[in-house]
């Protein structure tokens, strides 16, 4: 049996890295190989500007599409989110492709609208979410089953170093909230802490998503403090009526 497992490469930056290393297991464990969409040229500028979960996302069925071969038993479509699917403006790839599975990490309930959209591409024969708190809510609005599966990343990202080696104060990275934020940055500052943040989502667009993960990965555990906010303080629109624990949480921990 063939395996497939769709894989975007412009999609670069640390917050894709858990992404990338369930990709990658799924390879191992099914010796399936990885098929990259195609790249971000035309049609794609136009994709994006009507992406999922944009005003405009309902006139993605008016985009020109591409030809997308694909062939294998099964099918894998690891993503993010709902919004970073492209299938809906490539054609071909259902063709020679048996099985489909659809795994999303974040399935929000303001995402709900994008969520359709994806499963409306095609007959998927497995949808999995990240989130439990988010199954019930899922099928009812789509009137499928839905499968749950729990984030994880590779044993050797993150390691737990000694407290003697960890010389970075404070390391927050993904949301946040203003005020404390700009009270760590003083704090550290009067007291000549080194405070690591976010400060761009893609400094070098280039880079591959598990370098610039591990990068994440070492400043986190050379941290004595990790800061990491729910997104239903954040973003409450967001998140919706559950609690969502999100890769961040985990990295953070």
């Amino acid at each position: 049996m063939t395996h497939a497992i769709l894989s975007d490469p412009g999609q670069s930056g640390f917050q894709y890295g858990m992404l990338v290393d369930l990709q990658d297991e799924i390879v191992r464990i099914t010796g399936g190989t990885l098929v990259s969409v195609p790249g971000r040229g035309f049609p794609g500028r136009l994709s994006r500007r009507f992406g999922h979960g944009t005003r405009y996302a309902g006139l993605r069925r008016l985009l020109p599409k591409s030809n997308f071969p694909v062939r294998a038993d099964v099918l894998w479509v690891p993503l993010m989110g709902p919004e970073n699917c492209s299938l809906d403006v490539l054609k071909g790839w259902e063709r020679h492709v048996g099985y489909k599975v659809l795994y999303l990490f974040d399935t929000m309930e303001s995402q709900i609208s994008s969520i359709r959209r994806v499963l409306a591409t095609t007959r998927w024969d497995v949808t999995v979410t990240s989130f439990s708190g988010a199954r019930s809510y899922l099928e009812g609005k789509t009137q499928r089953t839905w499968h749950v599966v729990p984030q994880g990343v590779k044993l050797d990202r993150f390691v737990n170093t000694p407290p003697s080696d960890r010389m970075i104060g404070f390391c927050s990275y993904g949301r946040r909230l203003p005020r404390v934020h700009d009270i760590l940055r003083s704090f550290c500052f009067d007291f000549g802490l080194y405070y690591d943040y976010s400060m761009t989502t893609a400094i070098q667009p280039g880079v591959d998503p598990r370098d610039h993960y591990q990068q994440y990965a070492w400043h986190l555990s050379h941290s004595i403090f990790n800061v990491c906010w729910p997104v239903e303080l954040t973003n409450p629109d967001r998140a919706g009526s559950f609690s969502p624990l999100t890769c961040r949480g985990f990295e953070a921990a």
